[in-house]
């Protein structure tokens, strides 16, 4: 979906607590941006999937999980294409090595409250306990596999309100 006007922080946080997540949308710069991104790497005989999983140097195992040069369960970044934030929101993915189990009773293939949980505590973890990043400046989401572009590598959404570079250093060392 494309949006003439960026998505503010309220309007983000009122987003994702009515889990209105289909509501989210990207610039048309930006559209139109990953499009051509897509688009390149079809020509190319590839896949955006394979694109990121050579991107982390991930490969899938046996047992449905994925396995790298790096002994982390994640990898965290800017989010190549971003949705259209204001300026002071940053929006960075967390790429999982597990899977992230829909709730086989969400027609939309939203998550269970259980995997939001999980998921939230590593959120926690990770942004607020290693990082430093101040609770209320940070809301995560994970979009429901009907609306996802990527489907085959889990990953979720994070974005933190006026990241300072103290904070983008650590996200960057130590996750």
């Amino acid at each position: 979906m494309i949006g003439s006007f960026p998505i503010s922080w309220d309007q983000l946080i009122e987003i994702v607590n009515r889990n209105d997540i289909d509501k989210l949308y990207r610039s048309r710069d930006c559209k139109k941006c990953y499009d051509m991104h897509k688009q390149h790497l079809i020509y190319q005989g590839s896949s955006v999937e394979n694109y990121v999983l050579q991107k982390l140097k991930w490969h899938k195992g046996d047992d449905g999980n994925y396995f790298g040069e790096s002994s982390r369960p994640y990898h965290v970044e800017r989010n190549q294409f971003p949705y259209f934030f204001t300026p002071d929101l940053v929006h960075l993915v967390a790429w999982l090595k597990t899977e992230i189990p829909p709730d086989p009773h969400s027609p939309l293939g939203d998550i269970s409250e259980e995997t939001r949980k999980r998921l939230d505590a590593l959120i926690t973890e990770l942004f607020v306990l290693k990082v430093g990043i101040d609770r209320s400046r940070l809301i995560w989401f994970r979009n429901w596999g009907a609306l996802q572009s990527i489907k085959a590598v889990p990953h979720i959404h994070i974005v933190v309100k006026n990241l300072s570079k103290e904070e983008e250093l650590k996200l960057s060392t130590e996750l």
